[in-house]
């Protein structure tokens, strides 16, 4: 696919949320690969396709405001989970579709918010497969889902899994591209990840 000549019609929702548990403790989206934090690199890719870029984050505010100004904490009380984030985004997006991706994915380029929207059908929630396993969260919802996952979140459910598993969703198909997911979770991830990929 090629770059769009205007922008798609949603917006992209960056989750650094966390606590970084696996990486030291370490706020994972400002963690540094090739000059730039994680989180910026989503930035960036995400800024080519998508109408907004918003960062859902629990500490360093001032930082990720650099990044953009649509910063916000999880309204559902501090490290919540990913699924608060994505609750917390509503009253920030400015679009009826929210693309989805954890800060931890720098690998991902404009392909996939094109192959997402491309691929929308409906109200239905769409999740990026690729070829081995559902990507939980890289995934494009309508705003039509944010009264369910109020719902769920009320219910005490906390699982993005859980409740997507439970809502009807379909696939897009990113086997011959299931690189762009790689996701780092430690420090040694992260110092490794050139040499992982080949590059």
């Amino acid at each position: 696919m090629t770059r769009p000549s205007t922008l798609l019609d949603c917006d992209g929702l960056i989750l650094a949320g966390g606590k970084g548990q696996r990486a030291g403790g370490n706020d994972k989206g400002l963690l540094s690969w090739r000059g730039q934090p994680l989180a910026q690199h989503i930035q960036s890719t995400f800024a080519k396709t998508c109408e907004r870029v918003l960062i859902s984050c629990n500490r360093n505010a001032a930082q990720y405001q650099r990044m953009t100004p649509f910063v916000f904490p999880d309204a559902w009380g501090e490290f919540a989970g990913p699924l608060a984030g994505i609750y917390s985004a509503q009253p920030h997006m400015s679009k009826e579709w929210l693309l989805i991706s954890p800060c931890d994915t720098p690998l991902l380029t404009p392909e996939y918010a094109l192959r997402m929207f491309a691929g929308r059908r409906d109200n239905l929630i769409s999740i990026a497969w690729d070829g081995e396993r559902l990507q939980y969260l890289h995934c494009l919802l309508p705003a039509s889902s944010f009264e369910d996952i109020l719902r769920y979140l009320q219910s005490d459910g906390r699982s993005v899994k859980r409740w997507l598993d439970s809502r009807p969703l379909q696939r897009i198909d990113f086997s011959d591209r299931p690189e762009m997911f790689y996701n780092i979770n430690t420090l040694d991830e992260l110092a490794h990840l050139d040499s992982s990929q080949g590059q």
